[in-house]
């Protein structure tokens, strides 16, 4: 109860789906190029301890609920090729960020402070999600063994912020070395700071028959 993690989530879900369709073709019966098309739906809806006045006071504080959407849409191009025959397959892929960029997800921000009446305002949500490069090889040293290794970088550099801004605006006028807005009308309600870096993963398997 109160504790400090009530200012950034008391509870909220942050999710995107996916549906895509895909193809691929085998050329010389050595190599492979495939490709798929994405529509993501994405949706944020969070609810977090706030108070207008930026304090963190007990008495005047209240609650923030933001609940938008989206659709977007996404590629992912990859190869495989079979670099000596019934050997070794090496492949890549490539899966592009929701949006090929940043996205604006529409919806409502509800503010309820103290015993003031709740509001509510129509916002976007500015945010880039990342996009994934992976590589993988399989072996097979002998007919009855495969060993498999892969491993992919996620751009998670990209999210560096998540910018709450009125329906009416653009972008989020917001310099990020000061914190100030030099805008006049559409002044954001919020500006997360994420400054994340890229995440990297290696995995390994085998098979024996």
């Amino acid at each position: 109860v109160d504790g400090v993690q009530r200012w950034h989530a008391i509870d909220g879900t942050l999710r995107s789906i996916y549906i895509s369709v895909g193809a691929a073709y085998d050329i010389l019966d050595r190599v492979s190029i495939g490709a798929s098309v994405n529509i993501i739906k994405s949706e944020v809806k969070t609810i977090r301890a706030r108070n207008a006045s930026g304090g963190n006071s007990i008495a005047t504080e209240g609650r923030s609920l933001i609940d938008v959407s989206g659709w977007n849409g996404a590629f992912a191009l990859g190869v495989i090729g079979e670099v000596a025959p019934e050997k070794v397959w090496i492949g890549m892929s490539y899966q592009s960020q929701p949006g090929m960029g940043e996205m604006a997800l529409e919806g409502t921000l509800k503010n309820k402070y103290g015993q003031s009446p709740a509001t509510t305002d129509e916002v976007k949500l500015l945010q880039e999600l990342p996009d994934i490069f992976r590589i993988g090889v399989r072996a097979r040293p002998i007919k009855e063994a495969e060993i498999r290794f892969f491993g992919d970088v996620t751009n998670w550099s990209v999210f560096d912020r998540q910018c709450i801004i009125p329906a009416a605006g653009e972008d989020c006028p917001i310099d990020d070395e000061t914190g100030s807005s030099p805008a006049t009308e559409n002044v954001p309600y919020l500006n997360l700071r994420r400054d994340w870096g890229p995440a990297f993963g290696i995995r390994g398997g085998g098979s024996y028959w």
